[in-house]
């Protein structure tokens, strides 16, 4: 029937309507903010990419409690970084700011060597392939 379907259509629709008005409640947009929304019935944890036009104010990024979480800054301009346990059909706000990182662990990289307390990995510039694969003492 042409008109159960219509009416159960109008009815999801204003289901998930509902389902998003309440998941936004109370989190008006701040400057400089992302939402990031999961709509999975499990949490989540994963990497979240913010393009470069959104991601102006800085490289640092901060979750709802001003704890700072690992991000880079790619060569592609765009932000990444890591957004943890957002909650099952929830959100986490989080801000992106000029605030200088701390800087964990060792690791350090340049043209074609990255390295670290543990191993220095050294590539071939013409074909990309590992030269040398040391182990640091």
């Amino acid at each position: 029937n042409h008109t159960a379907a219509t009416t159960l259509a109008a009815a999801a629709d204003e289901g998930s309507r509902k389902l998003l008005a309440n998941a936004v409640a109370g989190k008006a947009p701040l400057a400089n903010t992302v939402d990031i929304f999961n709509t999975n019935s499990w949490p989540r944890t994963d990497v979240v990419e913010i393009p470069k036009e959104l991601s102006t104010a800085g490289d640092c990024v901060q979750d709802e409690h001003g704890a700072t979480v690992p991000s880079q800054r790619l060569t592609t301009g765009e932000l990444a970084f890591l957004a943890s346990n957002i909650p099952a059909f929830g959100s986490q706000r989080f801000r992106i700011s000029a605030v200088t990182s701390a800087k964990n662990g060792d690791a350090s990289a340049d043209k074609l060597t990255v390295a670290n307390s543990i191993l220095s990995i050294s590539l071939d510039p013409s074909t990309g392939n590992v030269r040398d694969c040391t182990r640091c003492s």
